[in-house]
């Protein structure tokens, strides 16, 4: 592999899996409404919830790459509809938000994580809305480059050259990591950076993408690739 000076990561499904923790925080949610709105009927409300997420979008498609936005705009319209004030939606949120950052992470993520922050400047850059300090990695990045602060989400390159500009370094010396093809690894590369596609689970390259410099199941096969 060239020279490089900084590594990109991507976080849900790459350092963690999100499936569970979106469902768990979905289900304490829940939870929370049936105690505290009990005018919220959910078994046919949240089943809107989706079509909600629908209308926040038709009425700001410019927020399509902040995931929290819609949530946060969605449940205050689910919220508001029983008669709660918004101050009850931004509770019901941070209920959500508080266990959407409860992860697991993989073993391999801290170990290598410590030993490439030593070589590279760190940087997370994530569709998502992870918050790093509250899960505990935010001392081995340096910097968290988040769809919702850039304005776009991966795979458009401005959010790639926003993760360059914060490490003060061309898009040429940075590698990009991530699980998914057209996203993380496409995007990169259409943003003048290098790819490795982390494959977990033995997944099959998509052929309608060019391919990624190179494939690991693991963090710790970067490492040893560097």
């Amino acid at each position: 592999m060239k020279h490089f000076e900084a590594i990109s990561i991507d976080l849900d499904d790459t350092l963690w899996p999100i499936t569970p923790v979106i469902r768990r925080a979905e289900k304490r949610v829940r939870k929370w409404l049936r105690h505290h709105c009990p005018r919220v009927e959910l078994d046919v409300e949240t089943s809107r919830f989706a079509v909600m997420r629908q209308e926040v979008l038709r009425r700001h498609p410019d927020r399509s790459h902040d995931f929290a936005f819609q949530r946060r705009a969605a449940l205050t319209m689910l919220l508001e509809n029983a008669g709660y004030d918004f101050s009850t939606a931004e509770t019901a949120y941070q209920v959500f938000s508080s266990a959407r950052n409860e992860v697991q992470l993989y073993a391999d993520v801290i170990p290598a994580l410590e030993q490439l922050s030593e070589r590279f400047i760190l940087l997370a850059v994530t569709n998502g809305s992870a918050d790093l300090e509250h899960i505990g990695l935010s001392e081995l990045f340096d910097y968290s480059i988040r769809a919702a602060d850039v304005g776009v989400g991966k795979p458009e390159a401005a959010i790639f050259a926003a993760a360059a500009a914060a490490a003060g370094v061309s898009r040429a010396r940075v590698l990009h990591v991530g699980d998914a093809p057209l996203e993380d690894i496409t995007g990169a590369q259409d943003a003048g950076m290098s790819a490795v596609w982390m494959n977990r689970f033995g997944r099959t390259w998509p052929q309608e993408h060019p391919p990624p410099m190179a494939e690991i199941e693991s963090l710790d096969e970067l490492h040893q690739h560097l």
